[in-house]
């Protein structure tokens, strides 16, 4: 099973979990798997959700607005709220997308 999961980012080296362990996992000599999944995968995902609680609300909208025009490289760039193109900048169209999924929760 993988390591812990105290990292995210597309390097593993950002705080915060994201459900990808923080360590290779070896698979036998000639594998590895560089980002093993903790658990097993389940697409409960819900657009505008970027906290990944289930709902998309004032939460999910304040890390979008901590992100509003940042680019990848950014100190404040987060990708899960570049929700809609022009993909690469958040931007008034990814407000928008969150604005139309508020509310909205899993069971």
């Amino acid at each position: 099973m993988a390591s812990n999961d105290l990292k995210s980012g597309p390097n593993q080296d950002q705080p915060g979990s994201d459900g990808i362990g923080d360590t290779p996992y070896v698979i036998n000599a000639n594998n590895l798997d560089n980002y093993p999944l903790i658990s097993p995968y389940t697409n409960t995902h819900m657009v505008g959700d970027l906290n990944g609680d289930g709902k998309v609300n004032l939460q999910d909208l304040v890390l979008l607005a901590n992100a509003y025009s940042s680019k990848p490289g950014d100190a404040t760039w987060n990708p899960s709220a570049d929700l809609a193109p022009p993909y690469g900048i958040i931007s008034l169209a990814d407000l928008v997308t969150l604005a139309l999924h508020y509310g909205q929760h899993n069971p």
